[in-house]
């Protein structure tokens, strides 16, 4: 670096002459006094640049102050480089290291910084309703409802290009602070803003000084207290406009300090308006107005961005676990919501830790992040948030969280007017000790309650002007079953709370509630025999449900000597008979869906080893499959070949009365090959079923065959070998062959195995399962499912769990 050398101002000059003539002096005498070249003092008045200790000693000489004097225009840079270099090392060391929660190590801030996205128009100023916000059925509940707000976002970075003066709202957890450190680092490292010194300050430290310090004093002794930066250097930075002033944390500061930062920050910005400012501060925590900053907002994370956290997580702990934590959390959305916030995420990251999974008891890991919010973030930082109503302690938030979840839940009332919401609090409230009695005082309270949950701990949030939510749908569904667990009677099945829980079973939006009321349930005997009943009682009512289930016992009793069990059985006929059911009423593509009726994964839940399912083949064949590549038991193997095979019989013949009108006798195959685009688009018009199906017609009655060879039952394997030896040896090599047996024998042959199974496998009838029925078996194989995963994660008595278990999928006057 340069050595530094000054020169007198345009007033310093005229300051120097007049102190000069009071002294009675004159430049050789002054050159003279205190043995200074006369070459230099002319250089000192002309203005020119001299030595920086010349030019102290010349204003010592004349008792100027050489703050009053220079031209610091000639001086600033000289000042910036210097300080920025001293103050470089100082930054780094402070502020480029995070340890949050139960982080056991600070880690390098840079290693794990995820770029944030910030929303120019603020959330909760827009003018929506809920349908706007909300335009889907109630029971068709989007879980991203809440976090896909169709909003432009524009990088962090761009936004504190765009704006000099910022303010930077953000829900608890946001990464405001974070983001502040960020640029910080950035900004010293020569990086971004590279035109700036970054000062980051806590507002919260600032407002409890005991020295009564301005802000601007406070900015001097950052610098002067920790680098023997003069106080000189830096006004002469904040003068030509050369920090970048980071104020972090303007929720964090008491009530009775706010006014008096507040007047600091606007006084500090009118006097060194040339400065950059960003402000952070939680939405919703103050009501105030700095006249001179725009607001934005620090938008939650997205799938990107959360990848990219993961990743730089687990990767600077130098873990394996990216990959598997980015599937556990792709498969399950209600904690794929949580990671939207980068708090929760660091949270899900910590106890993904300890065992690569994330627990099982997943109702305890809500459960820390909601206390992370509610106790947690602020005490490990050491704030102490005003109270905003005395008898409302954190616990007493917690329980008026509960009441205001299970009540709007079951209303399905997601998003809930301000003044619902009020109400809803100021029912609470007027029951606390040494509550006010007084209407509009209680209005009050609960508009101050409303605000505080919102800015303290984030779990409700203001999604447009004034409609309000919980901040997740997971901790409305939390809050809701934990309503139920602190207030049902645990051991009464006639509880009216439980009641109020099963007569949802139906509706896939109180699924996440069922699941955590099981588990966080101390016994959950009277819940899962309730929901049980319910289920037994819906069935009862559907004449072809009822007639299903006792079929499927019926199988399930005559096949003895099995490794499975008889609702493993029972589950696996009743699929087998919906996906027959299915095939029967489909043309490729399929007309309606599978997954819809869950009885496959009803099935696999049961019995893991067992499962069917749909297959499509390389073009357009498709059937029923088989998870485990083989069925090991023969009596189910049988049965599932049987009716595979009676399917694609009747497929065939389906399609062939749908074209019989265009039918041709013979089709040569011996085409040119200018003619094969014109043959493949006849076949693909007339004949929509490639040989795939075909294929896996005579696969399957060929498996039957050689199954039906153990069973000792002559006359059934000779009915199977007289429809097997009708089949043409070949598709496309044989088409003559193939064709008329297409045309005109594969439905007969259909009916035939169908009366084949009949008389000799109790298989293959006639389900009429249409309009109502159909829904009816869609619900009733929900229900059960959702019964055996609340029963897999509750605690449930050993008698109960095996009258469940061994009274599963039977007809209602066949239950024990």
């Amino acid at each position: 670096m340069k050595k530094r050398s000054l020169k007198l101002s345009i007033e310093g000059k005229k300051l120097a002459q007049e102190a000069l003539a009071k002294k009675c002096l004159n430049k050789s005498k002054l050159a003279q006094d205190i043995q200074i070249s006369e070459a230099t003092i002319y250089n000192f008045f002309e203005p020119k640049n001299i030595d920086k200790e010349n030019f102290a000693n010349i204003c010592h000489a004349l008792d100027l102050k050489v703050e009053k004097v220079i031209d610091l225009s000639e001086d600033i840079e000289y000042i910036f480089l210097e300080i920025r270099n001293k103050y470089k090392s100082y930054l780094i060391n402070k502020y480029d290291i995070i340890r949050v929660l139960e982080m056991s190590y600070p880690m390098p801030l840079n290693k794990l910084y995820t770029n944030v996205n910030i929303i120019e128009k603020i959330t909760a100023n827009q003018r929506k309703n809920i349908k706007e916000l909300n335009p889907k059925p109630k029971n068709n509940i989007d879980r991203f409802r809440l976090s896909k707000k169709v909003v432009e976002k524009i990088s962090g970075l761009d936004a504190v290009k765009k704006y000099n003066q910022l303010m930077i709202l953000g829900k608890p957890g946001s990464g405001k602070t974070t983001f502040l450190k960020y640029i910080t680092i950035q900004s010293i490292s020569e990086n971004f803003l590279n035109d700036f010194i970054p000062v980051f300050i806590s507002l919260k430290d600032f407002a409890e000084l005991e020295n009564n310090l301005n802000l601007c004093q406070y900015i001097n002794q950052i610098f002067t207290s920790n680098l023997s930066i003069k106080d000189s250097d830096i006004n002469s930075l904040l003068a030509f406009g050369k920090l970048l002033i980071l104020l972090d944390g303007l929720d964090e500061i008491k009530e009775q300090n706010t006014n008096k930062v507040i007047k600091e920050i606007q006084y500090l910005f009118d006097k060194f308006p040339n400065n950059r400012f960003i402000i952070t501060c939680r939405i919703a925590a103050k009501e105030y107005i700095l006249e001179n900053f725009t607001e934005v907002e620090i938008a939650d994370f997205d799938q990107k961005q959360i990848e990219s956290f993961v990743t730089n997580w687990f990767t600077a702990k130098n873990l394996p676990l990216t990959k598997n934590f980015l599937k556990q959390l792709k498969i399950n959305q209600p904690i794929q919501e949580l990671a939207s916030n980068p708090l929760l995420l660091t949270l899900l990251c910590l106890e993904f830790e300890e065992s690569g999974d994330f627990p099982n008891e997943i109702g305890e890991l809500y459960k820390r992040a909601i206390d992370t919010l509610l106790r947690k973030w602020d005490s490990k930082r050491g704030i102490q948030r005003d109270i905003i109503y005395k008898q409302l302690s954190v616990q007493r938030k917690e329980i008026l969280l509960t009441e205001i979840a299970f009540k709007t839940f079951k209303k399905e009332n997601y998003l809930l007017k301000q003044n619902d919401l009020e109400k809803l609090i100021t029912d609470y409230i007027q029951n606390l000790p040494d509550a006010q009695t007084d209407l509009e005082t209680l209005r009050t309270d609960s508009q101050a309650v409303l605000k505080s949950i919102e800015a303290q701990h984030g779990l409700l949030v203001e999604q447009a002007k004034n409609i309000y939510s919980f901040s997740h749908l997971t901790f409305h569904e939390y809050f809701t079953a934990k309503y139920i667990v602190d207030h049902a009677n645990t051991e009464n099945i006639e509880d009216p709370v439980l009641k109020e829980l099963v007569w949802h079973i139906f509706f896939k939006n109180w699924r996440e509630v069922f699941l955590l009321t099981s588990e966080m349930i101390t016994k959950a005997d009277a819940m899962v025999l309730r929901m049980k009943y319910c289920l037994d009682l819906f069935a009862s009512k559907s004449r072809v449900l009822q007639q299903l289930l006792a079929w499927a016992n019926q199988k399930s009793q005559n096949i003895s000597n099995s490794d499975y069990s008889p609702v493993a059985i029972r589950a696996f006929y009743i699929c087998l008979a919906v996906g027959v059911y299915i095939l029967d009423k489909s043309n490729y593509p399929f007309c309606m869906s599978w997954n819809i009726i869950n009885i496959s994964d009803l099935l696999e839940t049961i019995e893991p080893k067992l499962g069917l399912n749909f297959y499509e083949g390389c073009a357009s064949g498709f059937g029923l499959g088989h998870y485990k590549g083989c069925i090991d038991d023969e009596n189910l193997a049988l049965d599932f070949y049987l009716s595979h095979a009676r399917c694609h019989f009747s497929l065939l013949g389906r399609i062939a009365d749908e074209n019989r009108e265009t039918d041709v006798e013979s089709i040569t195959l011996n085409y040119e090959q200018d003619e094969e685009e014109e043959f493949e688009q006849f076949m693909e018009k007339e004949h929509p079923l490639d040989d795939t199906n075909f294929y896996e017609l005579a696969e399957s009655l060929y498996s039957a065959i050689e199954i039906s060879s153990n069973f000792n039952n002559e006359e059934l394997k000779e009915k199977l070998l007289i429809l097997n030896n009708k089949l043409p040896e070949g598709v496309y090599d044989k088409w003559d062959e193939y064709y008329k047996w297409y045309k005109n024998e594969s439905a007969n042959s259909g009916n035939q195995l169908k009366k084949i199974n009949k008389q000799y496998r109790n298989l293959d009838y006639d389900w009429q399962f249409e309009d109502q029925e159909w829904g009816n078996l869609i619900a009733y194989c929900y229900g059960n499912k959702l019964l055996l995963d609340c029963l897999n994660k509750s605690y449930v008595s050993k008698e109960i769990r095996e009258h469940i278990w061994n009274n599963l999928l039977i007809s209602f006057d066949e239950i024990s």
